[in-house]
């Protein structure tokens, strides 16, 4: 086990006090991040990652500018990146399988380059909820990082809360979203109008049982790929359907206080994709996956794979 090193040069002793030296060492930068302005993103040249996914690629990558994410109120976002070769890795962690997500990160990150530097790793999410899911996460994401066979330098960790605020007597995330600039490392607050296709089919994830982190760009091809997934029945589709924005909020949502307005927008489109297409062997037929490539105003085309 190699552990993590801090952007001072320390090292994470051990995971027990995890939180507190995290709090210390990072609060000041975190203060300094909240204060970088809101960024949209434009369509063009941005790969956008979902919850539970992840992608990785190079600063020669002639399609994707912009790593981006958001949504993140429980969850947090993370961006790996290589300093001697650039390769960039963004990942949207939800506290299911994280290890495998963290392992699969930072493989793909190594694999596309490994020369001359070092991982820097950066974190950004969470807050101060009732039931200290965000907590949680925070301790799982480091500690995993922590385990690994490599040094990675914990550079920025605005997590958890080092991301929160107070409205009217109720915690709230600071930073929902963040992007990463694949040439040059820079990373920021961000928001997204477009989030790529089949954002329906990708949030039907949440809800059929996939828990894999699943990696969805082909940095060779330059095609973002999606699937194929399996998923069987969903007897509570319907019902879920049928019942009010509230009761969805209420009970689909780790911290329904502060879900951006669509939220409930967003998991009725899900369900009513699973109704529409409830046999994932018509949605994915001879198992192969959805594959887009970018057109040149920045939207996702689909493509034989």
């Amino acid at each position: 086990m190699m552990p993590v090193v801090y952007s001072d040069g320390t090292f994470m002793e051990d995971t027990i006090d995890l939180q507190a030296s995290v709090y210390s060492k990072f609060e000041d930068s975190s203060k300094a991040f909240h204060s970088l302005p809101l960024k949209p993103c434009p369509p063009k040249g941005l790969l956008y990652v979902d919850q539970r996914e992840f992608a990785v690629t190079t600063v020669s990558d002639d399609v994707i500018d912009t790593l981006g994410s958001d949504d993140a109120t429980t969850c947090h976002i993370v961006v790996l990146r290589h300093s001697g070769t650039g390769v960039t890795g963004l990942c949207h962690f939800d506290g299911c399988n994280t290890r495998q997500g963290v392992e699969d990160l930072v493989e793909s990150v190594l694999k596309l380059g490994n020369d001359g530097g070092s991982l820097e790793l950066h974190v950004v999410g969470g807050f101060q909820d009732d039931k200290e899911t965000s907590e949680k996460l925070s301790r799982e994401l480091l500690s995993e990082f922590h385990k690994l066979e490599v040094d990675v330098y914990l550079m920025t960790a605005c997590i958890s809360g080092l991301n929160n605020t107070v409205k009217n007597g109720i915690n709230y995330p600071i930073v929902y979203g963040i992007a990463v600039s694949v040439k040059t490392g820079a990373i920021f607050p961000a928001s997204f109008e477009y989030k790529g296709p089949d954002k329906a089919l990708r949030s039907l994830r949440h809800f059929i049982g996939d828990t894999d982190v699943k990696n969805i760009y082909d940095g060779t091809s330059h095609r973002l790929v999606i699937g194929p997934y399996n998923y069987g029945d969903f007897p509570n589709a319907w019902i879920l359907m049928q019942q009010s924005d509230s009761t969805l909020r209420k009970y689909l949502s780790t911290s329904p206080a502060v879900e951006p307005e669509y939220f409930e927008q967003s998991v009725r489109a899900a369900l009513g994709f699973y109704l529409s297409n409830p046999d994932a062997a018509s949605v994915f037929p001879d198992g192969q996956p959805h594959a887009f490539t970018m057109t040149p105003d920045g939207q996702w085309s689909a493509v034989t794979p």
